[in-house]
């Protein structure tokens, strides 16, 4: 059975202007049309145009975390895609290993031991046999989704989501 919920008026004024703030127009959300007014703006403006949502990066470097294992941070660069692939955007925001840098969540809650972000135990037999094997940094400028957010301290922060590789001499 299919489930139908009904907004009040004032709840459809408040999801309005939520859309709004995010489609960056301003003054639809009282309108008769104001949800619809303001859904449709939403879907026509693209992502690039509203950086709150988040943004195209190419990653460009990498420092690790001090005080860590197997996490880094990571300097980026923003980019536009083209018919044929991605270019650096006018006007780039950019972060440096040091200076607004962006964190791979999928080294969260990476260490020297155990299952790591990418799934891999690094005290399994793979390690043990090769020992010259090690989870490393994104590398090679790949071009990722980064959302915006705030951390612990409710600082600014860009995060985004990249399997880290292993690499090294096998044994």
């Amino acid at each position: 059975m299919e489930k139908v919920y009904f907004l009040t008026e004032e709840t459809i004024v408040k999801l309005s202007k939520v859309i709004e703030r995010l489609a960056g127009t301003s003054g639809i959300a009282n309108r008769p049309d104001g949800l619809n007014a303001a859904l449709n703006a939403f879907l026509e403006h693209p992502y690039q145009d509203r950086p709150e949502l988040g943004m195209w990066i190419r990653v460009t470097g990498n420092a690790a975390v001090g005080g860590e294992t197997n996490r880094w941070q990571y300097a980026w660069t923003e980019q536009v895609r083209t018919s044929t692939g991605w270019q650096d955007a006018a006007n780039a925001r950019s972060g440096t290993t040091s200076t607004d840098y962006a964190m791979n969540a999928c080294e969260a809650n990476n260490s020297d031991a155990g299952v790591q972000g990418n799934s891999v135990d690094l005290d399994g037999s793979v390690f043990d046999d090769n020992t010259g094997l090690e989870l490393q940094p994104v590398q090679g400028s790949p071009v990722v989704w980064a959302w915006r957010g705030v951390d612990a301290s409710n600082n600014p922060c860009l995060t985004f989501e990249y399997v880290n590789a292993i690499d090294g001499e096998c044994a």
